[in-house]
């Protein structure tokens, strides 16, 4: 485990990095009755960036370069008329990679949820974003509502939350919905 000190999370509230090129890492895709689907991958711009190429299944369909002067959320979107089985990306040269993974939508009826739980993590974690990116890295999943559940780690914790943890909470709402005016947002405890 690695904290970025940049603050350059993903919506997950991780990266992944790769410093160097040959460095690859898979998924597999097990809906083989979809007639087709939209491939977004998400990585993040930064200085001294490197590059990578996307593949699905053996044929590669981008080369992107993570090289900026200004940090952000970078997103490629790809549709394909049949949904891959295998989705692979693979550093293609010598700067630093950092990635935060696939968003696959698939052609049919449905109600997309995405689980951005982190397993031990708490809400007041979302407090290490670099300003902005809390924003578009939410964004960049294109929801249409974003709902925050909190409070199940504190089902262990003997006492309630204090003042300041409540503080914390109001702050990152606060937060959120500054950077992400458009998406609806629901609060759950």
């Amino acid at each position: 485990r690695k904290e970025y000190r940049d603050g350059g999370y993903g919506a997950g509230g991780v990266g992944f990095e790769a410093y160097g090129s040959g460095a690859r890492a898979s998924v597999r895709l097990d809906n083989k009755s979809a007639p087709g689907c939209l491939v977004d991958f998400l990585y993040y711009k930064q200085k001294k960036g490197g590059k990578f190429q996307l593949i699905a299944n053996k044929e590669e369909y981008a080369e992107l370069d993570t090289l900026s002067e200004v940090p952000s959320v970078g997103t490629h979107s790809q549709e394909f008329s049949t949904c891959p089985t295998k989705l692979t990306i693979r550093v293609s040269s010598s700067g630093r990679t950092r990635v935060y993974g696939w968003n696959v939508t698939y052609k049919q009826p449905g109600v997309s949820w995405s689980s951005m739980g982190v397993n031990g993590s708490r809400f007041t974690h979302l407090r290490h974003y670099a300003p902005g990116n809390i924003g578009e890295s939410f964004a960049s999943l294109k929801p249409d509502l974003f709902v925050f559940s909190f409070g199940l780690n504190l089902s262990s914790v003997a006492n309630r939350p204090n003042i300041s943890y409540r503080k914390t909470v109001d702050e990152i709402i606060k937060r959120f919905r500054k950077e992400s005016p458009n998406i609806e947002c629901l609060i759950m405890s």
